[in-house]
């Protein structure tokens, strides 16, 4: 049998253009990351809204299960 291991928290050391924190929030996972490169900072907000709507998108429809 195998054991699924559960992530509690990520660190990204070079955030590039968002992709880890993009797959955190949509999965309600807490996260930290750094990027020096000021041109990826659009890129990384946008990324981050996109996956805190897919996070709210599934708790809302995990309500209409009750």
């Amino acid at each position: 049998m195998k054991s699924k291991i559960q992530t509690e928290s990520v660190c990204d050391p070079f955030l590039g253009s968002g992709t880890t924190a993009q797959v955190c929030e949509s999965l309600g996972i807490s996260w930290i990351g750094f990027e020096t490169n000021l041109q990826y900072r659009q890129d990384i907000r946008n990324r981050i809204r996109e996956g805190m709507l897919i996070y709210a998108e599934s708790q809302t429809q995990n309500l209409g299960e009750y």
